[in-house]
């Protein structure tokens, strides 16, 4: 099969799509901590549960933060959109935090309970 140079740029142009796709989608993974708990092996588990234990007071500080900026801006005539943007930010930020340690967790207590 003879395949011409503008199919060519074609088929490359679209493998190249497909690679940042995945590569986006990974980044996401990391930047959400969307991870497969169920492949890790138990000292991996209990070192990101270490980690994640690790980042509770720094995420508190951030939500905290989010949360004083949006009703700073609420008071001072800010605008609705900054307040409300910011408490959704940091509603997700938090409930981030809080799906992964329990997923962590449950994964860990599934496995003791296997055992």
């Amino acid at each position: 099969m003879i395949i011409s140079p503008k199919q060519h740029s074609n088929i490359a142009s679209n493998d190249k799509l497909e690679r940042r796709h995945i590569d986006i989608n990974n980044k996401m993974g990391k930047l959400l901590g969307n991870k497969d708990y169920s492949l890790l092996t138990l000292e991996e588990l209990v070192s990101e549960e270490k980690k994640i234990k690790s980042q509770k007071i720094p995420t508190a500080l951030f939500v905290g933060f989010a949360v004083g900026i949006a009703i700073w801006s609420a008071t001072h005539k800010g605008g609705f959109f900054l307040t409300v943007g910011l408490l959704i930010f940091a509603l997700i930020i938090g409930s981030s935090y809080s799906k992964n340690l329990k997923g962590i967790q449950s994964e860990i207590s599934r496995r003791d309970i296997g055992q």
